[in-house]
């Protein structure tokens, strides 16, 4: 009875360390360890139930076993209904107690119960079986319930043992532990078995918010990658087409641009799935987002007939890898939304970096269109840019402003601090 309970709190419990290994497990071999133990246990019942045919009994016989198979046999049912296998060995263990009781020693005719005699069989160790399985897979109330009518067989049949001599008190007493501990020890393996689902369920969940996390990030790396190019190349090419019957030199100048802004941004698009795809962030400087690229940047925003005006306060420094693209980043996003929302009335934008002494300070600022209203600040797209600059800031615990600027347009205030990047990129 240990070994098997063991054996099965080891199939079980294993779950938890090895969720792989021990699902295989529990699919191949516990159901033929269950057909082993309930081939053995039925095999040691011959013995004591063959001595009927011979005693010239052979209904009392078949009817033992029958019985012996009815309380073998529900165990290969135990997973899908514990309760209701218990409940069959439990109700063959007593008709075989009541009508079919074993050979007394000293008797050439087995009697039964109502002549004072009560004699299980081997198999009526599947009751206590039974309540081991009962309490490791159901509701606490049901391993409550079987608990009670196994110790309720057990005093009757031990009752009639101890009458008969056969028994002492001390081994009913030992009985009576045993379907306790086999009981309690149900119990222990039941909330392992449910702590290890609610494990595998907070797992499943985490693996559904990594997978959501990822989409957004894509999201907005593509968003960062793209949409500054589109919206440059746009402007560009209505610029061209204005210009094309005027002064066509300057029409095909402006076209140009528009191609090495496309490739740019193909380039942009490579890099980004590599990184996606490979998980490596040690592709080609030329086309990491960084400050170094700052002047080439507003240069493209130039194009468009915009005056885009740079000034740098303070000393520039190294940044970090991160900070420095979430910078660039914001930079960019900046002057995409400030072109692409300013309307017929943008004429200029500026863009000041001041490198103080704990923190970069961006401020874009534009005379554009303003923002329709202060609560969607201008941007009826859903706010991605504005969300994914959002996001780069809060990684560095940094702090993030956007709204009406001071000549009407729209401007956008980010505070990276220094000391914070260093500390999460080292």
């Amino acid at each position: 009875m240990g070994l098997y309970c063991c054996a099965s709190t080891v199939l079980s419990v294993d779950l938890k360390t090895n969720p792989i290994n021990s699902v295989s497990v529990r699919t191949f071999h516990v159901p033929w360890l269950d057909a082993l133990v309930t081939g053995v246990v039925l095999l040691c019942d011959l013995p004591f139930v063959l001595p009927w045919f011979s005693f010239g009994v052979p209904l009392k016989g078949v009817v033992g076993l029958v019985c012996a198979v009815g309380m073998c046999a529900p165990w290969l049912a135990r997973r899908r209904f514990p309760l209701g296998s218990f409940l069959v060995s439990l109700g063959f263990a007593i008709v075989q107690v009541l009508f079919v009781p074993l050979p007394v020693p000293g008797s050439d005719v087995p009697l039964n119960m109502f002549d004072g005699v009560v004699t299980p069989l081997p198999s009526s160790v599947m009751v206590v079986f039974g309540v081991y399985n009962v309490a490791s897979r159901s509701r606490w109330l049901q391993a409550l319930i079987a608990a009670l009518l196994a110790l309720s067989f057990v005093g009757v049949v031990a009752a009639w043992q101890v009458r008969a001599g056969w028994l002492s008190r001390d081994a009913v007493m030992l009985a009576v532990m045993l379907i306790g501990w086999v009981w309690g020890w149900g119990l222990l393996v039941g909330s392992l078995r449910e702590r290890n689902r609610r494990l595998e369920r907070e797992r499943d969940i985490r693996v559904r918010l990594a997978v959501v996390g990822e989409r957004t990030r894509i999201a907005r790396e593509i968003h960062d990658a793209v949409s500054h190019s589109l919206v440059s190349m746009t402007v560009m090419a209505e610029a061209a087409g204005r210009l094309v019957d005027s002064d066509p030199a300057k029409a095909g100048k402006v076209m140009s641009m528009v191609s090495g802004t496309g490739r740019a941004a193909t380039a942009d698009i490579r890099r980004v799935l590599t990184v996606l795809r490979d998980d490596d962030t040690s592709t080609d400087d030329s086309t990491q987002p960084s400050l170094v690229n700052l002047d080439a940047l507003v240069a493209r925003a130039r194009t468009g007939g915009v005056d885009v005006e740079l000034t740098v306060r303070g000393e520039r420094r190294t940044l970090p890898t991160g900070l420095d693209a979430a910078a660039y980043r914001i930079v960019q996003e900046s002057l995409t939304n400030a072109v692409k929302h300013g309307g017929p009335s943008l004429t200029r934008i500026e863009v000041t970096l001041d490198y103080g002494g704990d923190a970069l300070t961006i401020h874009v600022d534009d005379d554009g269109a303003g923002p329709k209203s202060h609560h969607d600040g201008g941007f009826t797209d859903g706010g991605r840019g504005l969300i994914g600059m959002r996001e780069r800031v809060d990684a560095y615990d940094g702090t993030l402003r956007f709204g009406p600027g001071p000549r009407g347009g729209f401007e956008v205030i980010a505070v990276l601090p220094f000391d914070d990047a260093h500390d999460r990129e080292r």
